[in-house]
């Protein structure tokens, strides 16, 4: 187990990792799920059932981005 405890801490950072367990914690907590195990498979169905609408809304807020950008003052490096 300390293996896989690594690596999250390597791959989140530890502020990152416990911020993460407190999310799954209050799922638990609120019986939402049974176990953090259950609480992280809970946040994967979540994501995968609304991924395509968040992607979606991510690509227009980058193209609203884009144009706000475009019709700013033009770079310094002309």
């Amino acid at each position: 187990m300390t293996g896989k405890v690594e690596f999250y801490r390597h791959q989140l950072g530890d502020g990152e990792a416990q911020s993460w367990r407190r999310v799954l914690d209050t799922l638990v907590d609120a019986g939402v799920a049974r176990s953090r195990s259950d609480a992280l498979a809970w946040c994967v169905r979540l994501t995968g059932e609304h991924a395509d609408a968040w992607l979606a809304e991510l690509r227009d807020a980058l193209r609203r981005v884009e144009e706000v950008r475009s019709q700013g003052p033009a770079g310094s490096g002309e």
